[in-house]
């Protein structure tokens, strides 16, 4: 129907129809207009901020700091929080805050297009990671996550000689191909130590009678989910529940992990509905948990190269463990005394082929995958990293993914 400036419409129930349609239509628009998405926002500094690095126990658990002082690392300016001024300015711009980045020096905010520009006129902001929005935003609880009860209790037990032989049932050959069960013959189970593992989920983890033990003896110390913002992360993707059953399961006769008297600290970072570099924020978020936690070892078995947005993704050059966002948080990681341990990549028998994003950080351990012959798994991803570097760095027992 053609409309011009003379024409009056009768109320007819056609008319209506019409008139509820243009309403809708002229409604989505404006809701298109003020649409929010989530902006990584970098800051120029860390300038009169109330924290100090001669307090680290501001911002950094005991048993973080204790890491550091057995290793002989300092406490340096990037283990600094954000400056609290900053946040508040960024929130007084109608910004949301999502997660803030002490390494970064950023500021995960959700914003409109509008408030993002007031934001990058700011003095005290910098720019924007990759200059562009990480994803678009998504509805979250206003849980945030905080290691301040973290202490050194039921970490006093380390070594403690036990040669009772166990009986490793369909492990057997993971185990021994490992040589764990020559450590486990020593005493070393994973007593004392705290494994952070990053994933996309940990479904049913705390219900399945093989982690029993874990949970009985309350060695799961703290969980978040990074993605949706609140604490539980029991009933999203599996694929966390797997990677966790091989370093913590325990059913004698039948399966084995390699570190299962170990504790834990289980974090969501992955949307395993999407593939968006927003989950490489998320990452950094979940090591700078990690370190604040006292974490010893960081166990991930993800990876970047592709996204669903094809204007974002990373080329093999981009694989020198100084590009991407997460390769530079897990370096970041590596240098505060945490052991982190990646998986290089499924893409050995895909067009990418190399390695994946963190696993090209020079200081993280690389692992690929072999068969039970101890061969490449067809789908292990290659190195070198695109500036030459020896990657894969280890190699362990995996199935197809």
């Amino acid at each position: 129907m053609v409309l011009n400036k003379y024409t009056a419409l009768e109320p007819t129930a056609s008319n209506k129809t019409t008139w509820l349609v243009l309403l809708l239509l002229l409604s989505q628009l404006n809701s298109f207009g003020q649409s929010t998405r989530k902006y990584l926002v970098l800051l120029r500094d860390k300038a009169n901020t109330p924290y100090s690095v001669t307090k680290p126990e501001q911002f950094l658990s005991q048993r973080a700091i204790l890491r550091r002082q057995k290793q002989n690392i300092a406490v340096l300016e990037r283990d600094l929080p954000v400056n609290p001024m900053y946040l508040t300015q960024l929130q007084q711009t109608g910004a949301k805050i999502w997660f803030p980045s002490r390494w970064m020096n950023a500021v995960l905010v959700e914003a409109n297009e509008a408030t993002i520009t007031a934001i990058q006129k700011l003095a005290f902001v910098k720019g924007l990671e990759f200059n562009r929005s990480l994803a678009n935003a998504r509805v979250s609880t206003t849980t945030r996550p905080t290691t301040s009860d973290f202490t050194l209790n039921s970490f006093d037990k380390f070594g403690v000689v036990d040669n009772t032989p166990l009986n490793y049932g369909t492990s057997q050959d993971q185990i021994t191909q490992l040589g764990a069960d020559k450590m486990h013959q020593q005493g070393y189970h994973g007593e004392g130590m705290l494994i952070g593992v990053l994933d996309a989920g940990f479904q049913n983890a705390n219900k399945v009678a093989f982690l029993k033990p874990v949970f009985d003896e309350n060695r799961v110390l703290a969980t978040y989910d990074f993605v949706k913002k609140e604490t539980s992360v029991y009933e999203d993707d599996s694929h966390g529940l797997s990677c966790l059953s091989t370093i913590a399961a325990t059913v004698d006769n039948q399966l084995y992990g390699t570190a299962y008297k170990a504790s834990f600290i289980l974090l969501r970072t992955e949307d395993a509905n999407s593939e968006k570099q927003i989950e490489e924020a998320n990452w950094l978020f979940g090591a700078e948990y990690a370190d604040s936690a006292g974490v010893d070892v960081i166990s991930s078995s993800l990876g970047y190269t592709q996204f669903d947005d094809a204007s974002t993704s990373y080329t093999y050059q981009n694989m020198d463990g100084k590009t991407t966002l997460c390769s530079r948080a897990a370096q970041i990681a590596t240098e505060t005394g945490m052991v982190v341990v990646v998986a290089a990549g499924n893409e050995g028998s895909s067009a990418w082929h190399y390695i994946s994003a963190p696993s090209d950080a020079a200081s993280v351990l690389s692992i690929a995958a072999v068969t039970q012959a101890g061969t490449r798994a067809s789908f292990s991803s290659f190195g070198p990293s695109a500036d030459g570097r020896v990657k894969p760095d280890l190699a362990a027992r995996a199935r197809e993914p």
